[in-house]
């Protein structure tokens, strides 16, 4: 009678392993999948930077250039004559001369070429319209400069419709 109560508690010792490896084999597998699901994140998360990388090499690449063509590089760069801040915004960077001449913010010449006097004439003109004054002529500094690419406006009827706009 003593070996078959041992033979019994030997088999439901078995069975009782048996069951607590198949819980434990369902528990692995929802484990696993969880970190399958966490290496796909960090593969696409390592595809993203490898890709935000590579537009940033890109932009190096091309501010590398606009350099050696005598274009700026101060967040800004020139490709033949298009003017093209960091964000995507491009116009022609004659355009920008002209209005900041007609404004009478520069006294350069009208060549496309931006350079040390065209970009402390662009922070010039934002300082006197509110603007942050970086140098860079983005979309802010552009609908603001705009005006003053067709006519001859002079900084004081800039300034008298400023302070009217403010009132």
């Amino acid at each position: 009678m003593e070996s078959r109560k041992l033979a019994l508690l030997v088999v439901f010792g078995v069975l009782a392993l048996g069951v607590a490896g198949c819980v434990s084999n369902g528990k692995y597998n929802k484990d696993m999948n969880g970190v399958r699901s966490q290496l796909q994140l960090v593969q696409s998360d390592v595809e993203n930077l490898r890709t935000g990388q590579q537009k940033v090499e890109d932009e190096v690449a091309e501010a590398a250039k606009a350099k050696s063509s005598g274009g700026s590089v101060s967040g800004a760069s020139i490709s033949g004559e298009i003017y093209r801040t960091p964000s995507g915004f491009t116009l022609p960077s004659r355009d920008i001369q002209r209005a900041l001449k007609n404004a009478g913010y520069y006294n350069g010449p009208v060549d496309g070429k931006i350079g040390s006097a065209t970009r402390s004439a662009i922070k010039q003109f934002q300082e006197d319209q509110g603007l942050s004054a970086d140098g860079v002529c983005g979309r802010r500094t552009w609908s603001k400069l705009q005006p003053f690419l067709e006519g001859a406006v002079s900084k004081a009827a800039a300034s008298t419709t400023q302070a009217a706009a403010i009132k």
